[in-house]
């Protein structure tokens, strides 16, 4: 078999009602990543935007079925470089609740240097390896395509563009091996079914990991969810918002953890059992925050009985 996946494929299994966790992909038509803005008033035009990926598996190998598209305004043929970078090394900020991604190389482009025809465009392949190791299951990443015009003798100004690229891999809870990052999530995603009927109505459970060698304090919260990739924790394809995020309750509003160490926090909720909340497909965040580092966060995907 081909070992690469084509993500169009992933979106057919995904639309066929089939259970998976292949990769699948939103996008935004507007490109509202850091520069690019700037970059289409002078010639310099990228697509998509900034991508959320979801579901990736560990030890596969991706080829995204929507190319990086590239498109040169200018009167004149232009050379672009295109690379991975992490958003600290230009200085970007990006969404509460993304690590950046651990390795660069887990991300390539195809090729990574393109000639733009005058008033035209070209593409390049985005493509996705994350090795096989257990610890980078539960992950949410984000990375930058730097995609940066060829510097010319005399020429003051390089058009450059920096899309966000927001990664999420396979949720699972199987595992031996402690989560990769300073906070560590198991499982990074939790799914209830049938809320409403008598027995699922409870709660679940998310273990933490202080994978730093001192202690650390973390605030446990539950949040709303973005609409717009690269300005929140973007919404998951085919779920609405929560409406009211206080209906997922943590067990603890803060817990303490020695380094080294993992503990369990129960999450339950708290859903008013109405007419008009019947047959619903929602989604809500809990974000873990430590005391020192950046947050992490689980999505809690629920989906009420049909009455």
């Amino acid at each position: 078999m081909n070992p690469v996946r084509k993500l169009g494929i992933a979106l057919l299994e995904k639309f066929s009602n089939r259970v998976n966790l292949s990769l699948w992909i939103l996008m935004i038509a507007m490109v509202i990543s850091l520069g690019v803005k700037e970059s289409l008033a002078k010639g310099l035009g990228v697509s998509p935007g900034n991508l959320l990926i979801q579901g990736i598996s560990v030890g596969k190998s991706y080829e995204l079925a929507v190319p990086l598209t590239i498109q040169n305004r200018s009167e004149e043929p232009l050379v672009y470089h295109l690379l991975i970078c992490k958003p600290s090394r230009i200085g970007a900020r990006w969404p509460e609740g993304y690590l950046e991604i651990p390795e660069e190389s887990f991300l390539h482009l195809e090729p990574a240097k393109l000639m733009v025809p005058a008033n035209d465009l070209a593409q390049a392949k985005i493509c996705l390896a994350i090795p096989k190791e257990e610890r980078y299951c539960n992950q949410h990443w984000v990375a930058l395509i730097e995609v940066k015009g060829e510097h010319k003798k005399g020429e003051g100004v390089v058009l450059a563009a920096y899309p966000f690229l927001f990664l999420e891999t396979e949720p699972r809870t199987d595992l031996t091996q402690r989560p990769d990052g300073s906070t560590g999530l198991k499982p990074s995603q939790i799914s209830l079914e049938d809320i409403f009927s008598e027995d699922t109505r409870g709660a679940a459970e998310v273990e933490i990991y202080n994978n730093d060698d001192s202690a650390n304090t973390y605030k446990i919260t539950s949040t709303s969810l973005s609409t717009k990739i690269g300005e929140g924790i973007c919404l998951s394809d085919s779920y609405e918002p929560l409406p009211n995020p206080a209906w997922i309750i943590p067990e603890r509003e803060e817990i303490r953890i020695e380094g080294g160490r993992n503990a369990i926090i129960f999450l339950r909720l708290d859903i008013p059992a109405k007419p008009e909340f019947y047959g619903k497909r929602w989604e809500g965040i809990v974000l873990v925050k430590p005391k020192e580092g950046r947050a992490v966060f689980v999505r809690v995907k629920l989906r009420t009985v049909k009455k």
